[in-house]
C-alpha cells in the first residue's frame, strides 16, 4: 500500500521547463476527449430523477441501470487516461477544465505507476458496472 502513495508524494506543483510543458500540454490534449465522459457520467442521473418524477411506482432496475452506466463511463475514462499517463510518462493531476500551471504532476517511473494504478482500477470499476448492469436487468 505504501508504494502507491510514495508516487503521490513525489508530485510536484514547481513551474514546468519547457520539455515538461510540451509533454504536459500533448498529455492535456490527449485527456481531453476522455474528459468530456463525464457529462456521460451525469446524463443517467438525470433520466433517473425524470424518470423517479414521473413514475407512480419506482422500479428498483432504474438505480442499478444508473448506477452501472456512470460506473461504466468513469471505468472508461480511468482505463484510457491510465494508458496514455502509461505511454507518455507523465501522470496528472488536478482540476480537469480548467488549464492551470499549478497541476500536480508526476513524471517517468512514478507516474507509469500511477498510469497502470489508473488502468487496472478502470477494468475493476467496469466490472462492477456490468454486474450491476445484469443485477439490473435480471430484476
Amino acid at each position: 500500500m505504501t508504494r502507491f502513495y510514495i508516487p503521490l508524494l513525489n508530485t510536484s506543483a514547481n513551474p514546468l521547463s519547457p520539455d515538461e510543458q510540451e509533454k504536459f500540454n500533448e498529455h492535456f490534449q490527449r485527456c481531453r476527449k476522455y474528459y468530456y465522459l463525464i457529462l456521460l457520467i451525469i446524463i443517467p442521473w438525470v433520466l433517473l430523477l425524470i424518470y423517479l418524477n414521473n413514475s407512480t411506482k419506482p422500479s428498483s432496475s432504474a438505480l442499478f441501470f444508473t448506477l452501472g452506466l456512470s460506473l461504466l463511463f468513469a471505468g472508461i475514462i480511468n482505463i484510457n487516461i491510465g494508458k496514455i499517463s502509461q505511454e507518455m510518462k507523465i501522470f496528472v493531476r488536478g482540476n480537469w477544465f480548467i488549464m492551470s500551471r499549478n497541476f500536480r504532476y508526476t513524471l517517468n517511473d512514478d507516474a507509469v505507476y500511477l498510469g497502470k494504478y489508473y488502468y487496472y482500477s478502470g477494468w475493476v470499476i467496469v466490472l462492477i458496472a456490468v454486474v450491476l448492469l445484469i443485477i439490473g436487468w435480471w430484476i
